[in-house]
């Protein structure tokens, strides 16, 4: 079985080429995609908890955003998996009782100390991924040290080969 292509999506539009991009990939390899949204709510901007904001509206809301990508892609197998970190404790607590009963969900939850880039390393390696695509703002600077880099992170946690997107050089006609 051909090892699966691993795309982290946030929403973003260069994140949104990510996905296209990884998905172009594993069809030409005949490679399986797993799309994986880690949503962390206590970055979002001006956010406050939410209890209407949960894992299976979050699945549901990726499941719905790849529908598109499925209808260009028919011929690879898309799985979407949602990491959510707006309630660390509890996800901890989902997490461990799933290992306990023995199941293979038990993930860490996205949070400061294990960011969406810990988060897809694991999955890269649970799944033992072949490649991982994600996108990058390629901020520098200031914003940079402030907003931190995600894909710098994913870089020195893993030996899997990464292919990076930029965003869109084009203008808008």
């Amino acid at each position: 079985m051909t090892r699966p292509v691993l795309v982290g999506w946030s929403g973003s539009e260069v994140s949104t080429r990510a996905v296209e991009v990884a998905a172009g990939f594993a069809e030409r390899r005949g490679a399986p995609l797993r799309v994986l949204l880690g949503w962390d709510f206590l970055d979002q901007p001006g956010s406050q908890f939410d209890p209407e904001v949960t894992p299976e509206k979050v699945q549901r809301f990726l499941d719905d955003a790849m529908a598109p990508v499925r209808e260009r892609h028919p011929h690879i197998r898309i799985s979407c998996e949602a990491r959510m970190g707006w309630a660390p404790a509890i996800v901890c607590e989902a997490a461990e009782l799933a290992e306990l009963l023995g199941h293979d969900h038990a993930l860490p939850p996205v949070s400061p100390e294990n960011g969406i880039g810990s988060t897809l390393v694991h999955v890269a390696e649970r799944h033992s991924a072949d490649l991982i695509v994600m996108g990058t703002h390629g901020r520098r600077g200031l914003s940079r040290v402030v907003l931190g880099s995600d894909a710098e992170s994913v870089l020195r946690e893993t030996s899997v080969p990464i292919l990076l997107v930029r965003p869109s050089t084009r203008s808008p006609a």
